[in-house]
């Protein structure tokens, strides 16, 4: 006859064997689930180039011809589901002569709701401006940098 500590004993075995493969299980199906996710998220929300030549953003201080731009971060990419607004990073740009600068006037539109587009000078940099800078360095990490054209809007 089997003694009924032995009988507990297996019964303790096999619950503890059942609850330890279970467990391994539901974690490996997890990080398989997870990764669908992260892919899914990635194809609807691809991640920044991790090289980048322009940028967009507003012009926050002005000195000669050097001025602050503010934009979005680009570590900062996926929705908030909170609905917070997105990480802000600035950039210390530099200007000098060989940089072009356009203004995008989108007070003065033509026939076909173009913006009027002209050659404009460092002057039109303004604080508050709503600027795209574009060089030839990779600019995605870089504090500070030499912009090849800027183009500012006007709105």
């Amino acid at each position: 006859m089997v003694q009924p500590f032995t009988i507990f004993l297996a019964a303790v075995v096999l619950f503890g064997g059942g609850f330890y493969l279970g467990r391994v299980q539901g974690v490996a199906t997890i990080r398989d689930e997870a990764e669908k996710l992260t892919n899914i998220v990635e194809t609807i929300y691809p991640p920044p180039p991790e090289e980048m030549h322009r940028m967009s953003g507003e012009v926050t201080e002005r000195i000669g011809a050097e001025f602050t731009l503010e934009f979005d971060d680009p570590a900062d990419y996926l929705p908030h589901l909170d609905g917070s607004p997105r990480e802000k990073t600035t950039r210390r740009v530099m200007m000098n002569a060989e940089t072009s600068v356009k203004l995008f006037d989108y007070t003065k539109l033509d026939q076909y709701g173009s913006p009027a587009i002209s050659n404009a000078d460092a002057s039109a940099v303004q604080v508050g401006s709503v600027v795209r800078v574009e060089t030839e360095a990779n600019i995605r990490d870089e504090e500070n940098f030499l912009a090849t054209s800027v183009e500012v809007v006007r709105q």
